[in-house]
C-alpha cells in the first residue's frame, strides 16, 4: 500500500509541475499579446498624425506626438514670412529717403 501512496504522490506532483510550466508562458503571453497589441495602437497614432502637434487619449496614458517635417515647415514659413515682410519694409523705408 505504499507503494501506491507514493507512486499517487510523485504523480501528482510531477502533473502539478507540468501544469505549473504550461500555465505560466502561456498568462506571460498572454500579457505579451496585450502590449504589443498597445503597441500597436500608439504605432497608429503617430503614423496617422496630421497636425503639427497631436494629443491623443491612448487608455490609461496620454500621447502627444509633435511631427518633426511638419514643424520645420511652418516655422520655415514663419522665418521667411518675416524676411520677406522686413525686406519689403526695408526697401519702402530705403526709397523715401
Amino acid at each position: 500500500m505504499g507503494s501506491s501512496l507514493e507512486t499517487a504522490i510523485v504523480f501528482t506532483a510531477v502533473l502539478t509541475i507540468i501544469t505549473t510550466l504550461i500555465i505560466f508562458p502561456l498568462d506571460y503571453c498572454g500579457r505579451a499579446k496585450l502590449l504589443y497589441d498597445s503597441f500597436l495602437t500608439e504605432q497608429e497614432g503617430y503614423l496617422s498624425n496630421e497636425e503639427i502637434v497631436d494629443k491623443k487619449d491612448m487608455g490609461d496614458h496620454d500621447l502627444t506626438d509633435i511631427c518633426p517635417e511638419r514643424f520645420c515647415t511652418f516655422v520655415s514659413g514663419i522665418s521667411d514670412n518675416y524676411r520677406i515682410i522686413y525686406d519689403t519694409l526695408g526697401d519702402a523705408l530705403d526709397e523715401e529717403d
